[in-house]
């Protein structure tokens, strides 16, 4: 079974994502990079899977949620309904990652991507079918309460933006980061 995914994440230069189950800042260029990644090209033959917690999931203002043109697959221990046909629930990482691969082996879906929030990023980010790192990192530090995990020990940075200045004044990079461990069977 093909069990390869990607994480998504943006962070402040303390490794920072997250204040009060919000983003601290508002970046609309890693915005509109995290839909481009996240739908990717194909889209509108095979969506892409996006794994999030229930608490990332609920962050998402409604009128965004589930994320559009992408399966969702919400990991929860809590009782927790969704009436639509693009959400799915997992009560574990395995079942989440079970039920994506499902999804891929049946040509229902093309790829897989976790974007948190903290709990999830700190159980994925060493399973060894993780591949990717997409990393935008805010050249600034904002008042977080969520921390991504430290990575660079397990991942190596193979390709990395200039640096770039938002609309609002935020400069911000691009990174991708390839995991050391990865297993390609």
């Amino acid at each position: 079974m093909n069990r390869k995914f990607d994480i998504v994440v943006a962070h402040d230069s303390n490794n920072g994502i997250g204040y009060a189950n919000q983003l601290a800042w508002h970046l609309p260029e890693d915005m509109a990079f995290f839909k481009q990644l996240t739908m990717g090209k194909h889209y509108d033959h095979k969506p892409n899977i996006v794994i999030m917690g229930r608490k990332t999931y609920e962050s998402i203002p409604q009128a965004f949620r589930p994320l559009k043109n992408r399966i969702n697959i919400v990991l929860t221990q809590s009782k927790f309904n969704v009436s639509d046909n693009d959400t799915i629930i997992a009560t574990s990482i395995d079942n989440a990652l079970f039920q994506a691969n499902t999804l891929i082996q049946s040509g229902d879906a093309n790829q897989i991507f976790c974007i948190g929030g903290k709990t999830v990023y700190e159980a994925m980010i060493s399973n060894q079918y993780c591949r990717y790192l997409y990393v935008t990192v805010l050249n600034n530090e904002y008042q977080c309460d969520a921390f991504f995990p430290e990575y660079n020990q397990i991942f190596e940075r193979i390709n990395c933006s200039e640096k770039q200045t938002s609309t609002s004044g935020i400069t911000y990079q691009f990174q991708l980061w390839q995991s050391k461990q990865f297993k390609t069977n």
